[in-house]
């Protein structure tokens, strides 16, 4: 198999990240949510999700 060194640096990147929290997912997302508060003039509004009331209101699947 061929290296590529995109992909590495890719990997390289991602673990100093992930290092950079202690490898720990909740606090890496936390950071970003603090972020999304300091910087929400900037970003996109989110369109709100409308959660069904009853269970006939809940979508079917689609068939596979």
């Amino acid at each position: 198999m061929m290296k590529d060194e995109a992909l590495d640096e890719i990997r390289m990147v991602r673990e100093r990240i992930s290092e950079t929290y202690g490898h720990d997912v909740t606090r890496f997302l936390n950071h970003y949510r603090e972020l999304e508060k300091v910087y929400q003039d900037r970003l996109w509004p989110r369109p709100k999700r409308q959660v069904p009331v009853h269970q006939s209101e809940v979508p079917k699947a689609l068939p596979s």
